[in-house]
């Protein structure tokens, strides 16, 4: 696919993040008996919610650099 080396990082660092927090959230869950059935909604929902965060963070960044270097001339 042709991916650079360091964007493969990225991804792959990311990734394991990613899925240290849906572990958390998963394991926290199952140990609570009333919660226990939703523990992977719960460990999906965490990973989504982190990601999604990334994501806008990113995007956020991206258009203010934009907005600077065009501002900059």
């Amino acid at each position: 696919m042709l991916v650079p080396v360091g964007a493969a990082l990225a991804i792959a660092v990311a990734g394991w993040a990613y899925g240290r927090v849906y572990r958390h959230a998963h394991a926290r869950a199952a140990r609570d008996p009333l919660r226990a059935p939703g523990a992977r909604a719960a460990g999906v929902l965490a990973a989504t919610t982190w990601h999604a965060t990334f994501n806008s963070v990113v995007v956020v960044l991206v258009w203010t650099s934009s907005l600077l270097d065009a501002l900059a001339g």
